[in-house]
């Protein structure tokens, strides 16, 4: 009986130009022509018969633009025939892989060099196609550094500005090259406490050592000291601060000067960075505390030195200034906030 029902639609098949002539037992790449014009299917829509065989893709054969590659070289009597069923391919969820994609192992090729942009609204997107991690080298434009490691949570913003992290997990040394901008944060924090007391003067002051009281927690590079002479881990712009805590116990006023010194050539010889007074009144048992500091440039840290100073300007035998090895009462603290 006659069909019925909606017309039936065909898909567009051809057959491709034989390259049985070309067989030599020893070539494994052709050239597909339809009547001598270069065809590019994909290799799933192709229909290969060599000797009266179908051949499987991916398997006996694949395509890549419009050659085709055998796994094997035909034979030089092999027949050959192939037919390319259509211009459209169905592909089922979760199927496209290394062969569908025909990327090299390396996408440079495909993005080049530069990753300009944000995330944006497309952020969750990306990270649920990447949930494995995005690893290897981002290289941002001209003078910006490369950024190694592997993108594990949210991230957003850009590569050439100041995005909100959600985690960033680097496996190993993160290491970031270049010099870090002015306000780009306190690298280094280190807190050094006197631990022992002396009456009247000291210059320089000694006995140090680095944070004792519970819960101290300091960062970045540490400083050496040596006989009361310090000596900065790496050069930059650092702020030194020296907090002293003195008394005296005589009858009339009593003036403490602290004062912080730095040296250029080893401590050959030094200079004032910064001072600061304390005056007590007539009284006996007068306790005191002053601070000072100032911001250096360490432009050699293999010659340039810091001391610290303590002295009483009325009577040198009537102060004595305190430290202690848990509690943070004479000491400095040591901030690096960017290279030079």
């Amino acid at each position: 009986m006659g069909y019925i029902g909606r017309g039936l639609n065909t898909g567009q098949y051809s057959k491709l130009d034989s390259i049985a002539g070309s067989f030599d037992g020893s070539v494994t790449t052709f050239s597909l022509e339809q009547n001598g014009t270069a065809v590019t299917p994909s290799a799933q829509n192709c229909l290969i018969s060599l000797g009266g065989v179908i051949q499987e893709p991916f398997v006996a054969f694949s395509v890549t633009g419009s050659i085709l590659n055998f796994t094997e070289a035909p034979a030089t009597d092999d027949t050959f025939f192939g037919i390319v069923m259509g211009e459209a391919a169905f592909i089922a969820g979760n199927t496209v892989g290394q062969n569908e994609l025909q990327a090299p192992s390396s996408i440079a090729s495909y993005i080049g060099n530069e990753i300009t942009g944000s995330l944006g609204a497309n952020a969750s997107l990306i990270r649920s196609l990447t949930a494995v991690g995005i690893s290897g080298s981002f290289v941002a434009k001209a003078d910006k550094s490369a950024i190694s490691g592997s993108v594990v949570s949210g991230v957003s913003g850009s590569s050439v500005s100041t995005g909100s992290f959600g985690r960033v997990e680097v496996a190993g040394d993160l290491v970031v090259t270049g010099t870090n901008s002015e306000g780009a944060g306190v690298s280094t924090y280190r807190i050094y406490q006197m631990t022992s007391n002396f009456i009247g003067a000291a210059n320089p002051m000694l006995n140090w050592a680095e944070g004792g009281y519970v819960a101290y927690a300091g960062w970045g590079e540490t400083m050496t000291e040596s006989s009361g002479h310090w000596t900065f881990p790496s050069t930059g712009l650092w702020e030194v601060h020296l907090r002293c805590v003195a008394w005296n116990d005589v009858g009339f006023e009593e003036s403490y000067m602290p004062t912080i010194y730095s040296s250029v050539n080893s401590g050959v010889a030094y200079s004032d960075v910064t001072l600061s007074t304390q005056s007590v009144p007539d009284s006996n048992k007068s306790y005191m505390e002053t601070h000072c500091w100032g911001m250096v440039d360490v432009s050699d840290e293999s010659t340039f030195r810091i001391k610290f100073r303590a002295q009483n300007m009325t009577d040198e035998t009537n102060t004595e200034t305190y430290g202690h090895s848990t509690l943070f009462l004479t000491g400095a603290v040591f901030k690096k906030y960017r290279a030079t």
